[in-house]
């Protein structure tokens, strides 16, 4: 096998990048690097704008796109899309928010099509529209978000006339729309988000501040800006989540990040600073997520971000043109932040489809280097005293003194050492202090470390006790 650009060596080497300097008062602990895959439109993903993400109950990942619904299966994808005269299809392709119920169905909210209700029994569509003559219909078909509450309901935000919560059986709507004249309506009529606490509670995002539905009055809750409640921020909510200690995390379009505290309804705000690089990377935070091992991901237009708790402060990762295992894009989607239940966390992009990152990779070291900018690996060995060989396809064999911080190559043209191809496609290294390079066209080579002698096993026709070939593999 051969691995792209990155060598990971092992828990031994915990090398680290560190983060830009900060100002002065402030210290800046290192970050650890993420090197992310890709899934795009060259692999059959429908647009490049990703909304979202849902692992449903049989395993497979369905990603909301502006172009439709794709169902991956970890090797291929799947589109569902609009088809014209297909009543039983996607009236929309832009996708936003992807919900399982216990049926294992799944609730699309989407742009201009309503609700789309996917029953897996018969691979189709139900549609839920809005009729004007029905007032019990869904009130608008621009559903920015929706969520499935412990009953079965079906809640929907919609982007010009408030909340709708649905009947699945029937798809009859209760309206809960914004008054001038009654503090306990809806905020505001415009929705982006939707978030339901681990006490079963309904939070609502709105261009007009959060809410929380009250079940026993049928009204809400709002919190509103300095000096008038929990003094968000900014009013304009785009993302909600409750973390494991009971705080809650408001994302605003212009303000930043919000931290509530239930308890005290003390709010923390935490915004971009151009002069502090570990502050937020920009004040219109787009998703977040607390991922299983509690740690706290902000996305923005200007990256992905994970929160310091220690510090409160944030450790920014985005789009390195350089580095083609970085975020493929720098600005992530609203609510488009996901972890599945293998641990491997999703970012959806504008424009740079998916990204996602397995975070067991943090449990090893990494190693970046110039020796492997656009050089295939094929294989690596360990010494056990601080030296980690590299074999490259093409520029030979690199030596890694971890302890000294030295590299050191090796090839057909070095007389120490000399090999006899620098295409190298395995190593082992054996109790005995020899070094054992399979290459490409170039044989066997036995290397003595201790003295830098080679020596060199090929194939023979004629004899029978030779290599059989001059390829060696593993």
């Amino acid at each position: 096998m051969q691995f792209r650009l990155t060598v990971v060596i092992g828990a031994m080497l915990a090398v680290s990048v560190a983060a830009p300097p900060a100002a002065a008062a402030l210290p800046v602990p290192a970050a650890r690097p993420m090197y992310f895959e890709h899934l795009t439109m060259r692999d059959g993903l429908s647009h490049s704008t990703v909304e979202g993400f849902l692992q449903d109950s049989q395993g497979y990942l369905w990603i909301a796109t502006e172009g439709g619904l794709d169902r991956y299966d970890g090797n291929s994808l799947r589109v569902y899309r609009r088809e014209r005269g297909n009543s039983h299809a996607l009236a929309s392709d832009t996708i936003w928010t992807i919900a399982e119920d216990a049926h294992t169905d799944l609730w699309l909210a989407t742009d201009g099509g309503g609700v789309a209700h996917w029953q897996r029994r018969t691979d189709q569509f139900v549609l839920l529209r809005h009729d004007p003559a029905r007032p019990d219909s869904l009130a608008s078909d621009s559903v920015r978000t929706l969520l499935i509450d412990a009953s079965g309901s079906i809640w929907a935000g919609t982007l010009d006339r408030g909340l709708d919560l649905l009947d699945p059986a029937t798809g009859a709507a209760r309206h809960f729309r914004h008054h001038d004249d009654d503090p306990h309506s809806l905020a505001a009529d415009v929705v982006f988000a939707l978030y339901r606490d681990r006490t079963g509670r309904i939070w609502v995002g709105t261009d007009g501040g959060l809410s929380r539905y009250d079940p026993a009055s049928g009204g809400f809750i709002n919190y509103g800006k300095a000096g008038d409640g929990a003094g968000l921020s900014d009013l304009q909510v785009r993302a909600i989540l409750e973390d494991h200690t009971g705080a809650l995390w408001i994302g605003t379009m212009r303000g930043g990040l919000d931290r509530l505290e239930p308890g005290s309804g003390r709010v923390t705000s935490f915004r971009h600073d151009p002069g502090n690089p570990r502050s937020l990377s920009h004040d219109r935070v787009s998703a977040i997520l607390e991922d299983a091992s509690q740690r706290l991901w902000v996305g923005t237009p200007d990256g992905l971000n994970l929160f310091d708790r220690a510090s409160e402060s944030f450790v920014r990762y985005g789009n390195d043109p350089n580095n083609p295992q970085s975020l493929r894009s720098s600005s992530v989607m609203f609510n488009a932040l996901y972890q599945d239940r293998g641990g491997v966390l999703w970012v959806g992009m504008r424009d740079g489809g998916a990204s996602h990152w397995n975070p067991e990779s943090w449990s090893l070291g990494h190693y970046r280097s110039a020796a492997f900018h656009d050089v295939d690996i094929g294989g690596f060995a360990d010494d056990g005293a601080g030296r980690v060989w590299v074999g490259t396809i093409g520029s030979g064999l690199v030596e890694i003194d971890i302890r000294a911080g030295t590299e050191r190559r090796y090839g057909h043209d070095t007389p120490a050492m000399p090999l006899s191809d620098d295409r190298i496609m395995a190593l082992l290294y054996d109790h005995h202090g020899t070094l054992w390079v399979g290459t490409m066209t170039g044989g066997l080579d036995q290397v003595e470390l201790a003295t830098g002698k080679v020596r060199v096993w090929r194939a023979s026709p004629e004899d029978s006790h030779a290599l059989p070939a001059d390829g060696v593999m593993t």
